[in-house]
């Protein structure tokens, strides 16, 4: 037990963990920090990978939007052929506009990524991968195949199909949910 200063205190004392008061076991709680817990160790599996060559995940994740991967969900509805602006690759990686100009700006110095002017608005600058870019998504796809095929094996068609509606699901009603 603490010992508190001569002041009286308003924190509660230390519990025993099986005996909170105040977290209560909850499905819903366990859903949501499950799926946390999965997508962390998938980042960090795809980190490894990535680090082969000298990106991150983020930025493997930003560089496959603009190869137009349709396995992103971002596209499904509206299935871009078009080049992508710095503001349509936060929204698709949900990341603020500071934080989408740093991943571009390092993608653009290892000569992954390039900018290419817009003749009608010479303000706004479509980006486009290199070829040391394709380089990269070509030599990291069959390794991401493989390793998706590996952790998806013990699933039949029907489960990855109900899983991936799931997913869907929780995408839009994320997006959906009021900002808190």
């Amino acid at each position: 037990m603490l010992k508190s200063s001569s002041k009286a205190s308003t924190m509660p004392e230390a519990t025993n963990p099986t005996e909170l008061k105040h977290i209560r076991k909850s499905v819903e709680e366990s859903i949501i920090l499950g799926i946390i817990n999965l997508a962390d160790t998938i980042r960090k599996k795809g980190d490894v990978i990535c680090h082969r060559y000298n990106i991150t995940t983020q930025q493997w994740i930003l560089m496959l939007h603009l190869a137009n991967d349709p396995n992103i969900p971002y596209f499904e509805g509206s299935r871009m052929k078009k080049q992508m602006v710095a503001a349509e690759l936060a929204d698709a990686l949900n990341v603020s506009r500071p934080n989408i100009t740093n991943l571009i700006n390092s993608l653009i110095e290892k000569n992954l990524v390039r900018q290419i002017e817009n003749k009608r608005d010479r303000r706004q600058k479509y980006l486009a991968l290199t070829e040391d870019g394709w380089k990269i998504i070509d030599g990291i796809e069959p390794i991401r195949r493989k390793s998706n095929r590996k952790l998806l094996a013990d699933l039949t068609a029907d489960d990855k199909q109900n899983f991936f509606g799931f997913l869907k699901y929780c995408i839009e009603k994320f997006a959906l949910a009021p900002k808190s």
